[in-house]
């Protein structure tokens, strides 16, 4: 039977006519061509992309930064991090792989970066921050704690 004689009319009947014809053959696949090649993040080649040309996790970093009014990116994270030499600025620590990262230290009015914080003197600088407590205020701390020393 040749299909070219019959020309369907319906929709129905166009459907019926291509689902009966002959399926052809597929040609065959060149082995590492599968379409477009993925997009790899800039930051961490070797982990799924997000968005911006950043891996998921540093994607996810920025929005939250962003969503809590944090004026941050990873580039400029990595390089406070690096003027730091990956410690924080009180008490030198350096996080091991595996630890939490260094927290963004930064002025809750303005958003603007101070620097990077473990998260013992991160939580430390709140309450001080919180009831406005000045350098001059500190100084006279450590004297009146030196005293007892």
């Amino acid at each position: 039977m040749v299909y070219t004689e019959y020309l369907p009319v319906s929709l129905y009947e166009q459907r019926y006519f291509r689902s009966h014809l002959p399926k052809e053959p597929r040609p065959a696949s060149v082995p590492g061509k599968r379409g477009p090649k993925p997009k790899l993040p800039l930051c961490h080649p070797d982990q799924p992309y997000g968005w911006k040309g950043l891996c998921q996790d540093c994607a996810k970093r920025e929005e939250r930064w962003r969503h809590r009014g944090i004026e941050m990116t990873v580039k400029r994270y990595n390089q406070i991090l690096a003027k730091q030499h990956g410690a924080c600025v009180i008490c030198f620590h350096v996080p091991q792989p595996g630890q939490r990262r260094l927290a963004v230290d930064h002025d809750h009015r303005t958003g603007k970066t101070r620097g990077l914080l473990c998260m013992a003197c991160n939580r430390l600088l709140l309450p001080l921050i919180r009831y406005h407590v000045t350098s001059a205020r500190l100084r006279r701390a450590a004297a009146y704690l030196k005293k007892y020393d």
